[in-house]
C-alpha cells in the first residue's frame, strides 16, 4: 500500500536523510513501487513517499505557480474534478494530477481547506513562504497517521513500523 513518511528535526541533514531512507524502506512493500523524497532543510523537514507507478499519486509533489507551496499525498481524494475546474476559472494553473487542486485550495482557503476533502488519505502541505507544514488525514482516520515526538524531533508515517 502506498505511503507517506517524514521527519521534522534540527539534527544534521545526513542523519535525517538516513533515517528517512529507513522509514521509506518500511513502507515500500513492492519493488515496483515508485519512490520519492523531498527535503526542506531550512525548515528541518524531510519527506518520503511511495505510490503505484502510473497511479493517481505518481505525480508528487504538486506545486503552486510560485513554487513556494507543495503538497504530498498517500491515498485517494474523491470528487476534486469540479474543484479543479473552478480553480482554473479563477486563473490557477491546476496540474492534471489527482491532487493538483490541493495547493490552490490552500492558497484560497488556508488550512480550512482540509475540511472539504473526502476520501481515504494522509497528506502533507508545505508552505515555505510561511515556514510551516500542515500534516493531515481524512476525517474518519481511514488512512492512519502515526507520529512520535522525542527530543525535539517528530517522526510521522502512514503506517506504524
Amino acid at each position: 500500500m502506498p505511503g507517506l513518511v517524514g521527519i521534522i528535526s534540527r539534527a544534521s541533514s545526513e542523519s535525517c536523510k538516513r533515517s528517512l531512507g529507513t522509514m521509506l524502506a518500511c513502507v515500500r512493500h513492492e519493488g515496483f513501487y515508485s519512490v520519492g523524497t523531498a527535503q526542506f532543510e531550512r525548515m528541518g523537514l524531510y519527506l518520503g513517499w511511495t505510490c503505484h507507478p502510473g497511479g493517481a499519486n505518481d505525480c508528487l509533489p504538486v506545486v503552486n505557480e510560485r513554487g513556494d507551496i507543495c503538497a504530498f499525498l498517500a491515498g485517494e481524494i474523491v470528487a476534486l474534478d469540479e474543484e479543479a475546474q473552478l480553480l482554473r476559472s479563477r486563473g490557477h494553473e491546476v496540474s492534471d494530477c489527482s491532487v493538483g487542486p490541493l495547493v490552490h485550495m490552500y492558497e484560497e482557503r488556508g488550512e480550512a481547506f482540509v475540511r472539504e476533502l473526502n476520501g481515504w488519505f494522509v497528506g502533507a502541505l508545505i508552505d515555505e513562504g510561511r515556514g510551516c507544514c500542515l500534516i493531515f488525514c481524512d476525517r474518519y482516520g481511514m488512512k492512519r497517521l502515526y507520529w512520535h515526538e522525542r527530543r525535539g524531533e517528530v517522526h510521522f508515517a502512514s503506517e506504524a513500523k
